[in-house]
């Protein structure tokens, strides 16, 4: 969903742009008609949220570097994904794959409450699973999202991995600002929640603001 690559990730994705790296964002559902019935779901006003939220995506992955014709927005219906057979959700992932062919995918961990997430965790396993023409692929990671990883009391996000994002925090705040309708401290997408995880990433790992991730793959070709 836009904003889900600000809140796990944008620290990291500001990074890896100062350094010079190419990055792409693929957005495979919309993120706003989970908050409508069914019989709304194509209704003006939800068509215009989901506009709305699009172009918030654009503005924010502006502030990270990213230019418009790198980001990709599939339209699944929000957390309705799990309507769509997990075979076509990884179908299009290997287009992407195979038209991009990127050397890292960051991605949402199996733990993660939201549906939508967990069928993306699934179909990116499948869909980079060892085979030639996955050669230029090294490695995997699966980010943690704030209102719903954190949620999980059963599984809790486990990191191996952790990004020094000091130099990019204030990037990834004012990323996450331009999702007008998402920023909300009940759910812990806000500034504050943003700075308190990155901060406690950072004394895990001696850093002062960190992002943290799971390493699920790596390859060495």
């Amino acid at each position: 969903h836009p904003d889900d690559e600000v809140i796990g990730c944008g620290g990291t994705i500001r990074k890896l742009i100062q350094k010079g790296e190419e990055v792409f964002i693929l957005f495979l559902a919309e993120g706003v008609t989970a908050r409508y019935n069914l019989d709304q779901i194509k209704s003006k006003k939800a068509k215009d949220e989901i506009i709305l939220r699009e172009k918030n995506a654009l503005k924010a992955n502006s502030v990270l570097g990213i230019k418009k014709n790198k980001i990709i927005f599939l339209k699944n219906m929000c957390c309705r994904m799990d309507e769509v057979s997990l075979i076509e959700h990884t179908k299009v992932i290997e287009k992407y794959i195979n038209l991009i062919k990127p050397n890292r995918i960051i991605t949402h961990n199996e733990a993660d409450l939201n549906t939508d997430h967990k069928i993306t965790f699934k179909a990116c396993m499948v869909a980079t699973r060892p085979k030639n023409i996955n050669k230029f692929l090294s490695e995997i990671w699966c980010f943690e999202i704030l209102s719903s990883t954190n949620h999980n009391l059963v599984e809790p996000f486990k990191p191996n991995l952790f990004v020094n994002i000091t130099d990019q925090i204030q990037s990834k705040t004012l990323a996450l600002s331009k999702y007008q309708k998402e920023v909300s401290k009940d759910s812990g997408r806000d500034k504050d929640s943003i700075l308190a995880l990155a901060k406690y990433r950072g004394i895990q790992s001696n850093m002062k603001y960190a992002e943290a991730f799971q390493q699920i793959k790596k390859f060495f070709n």
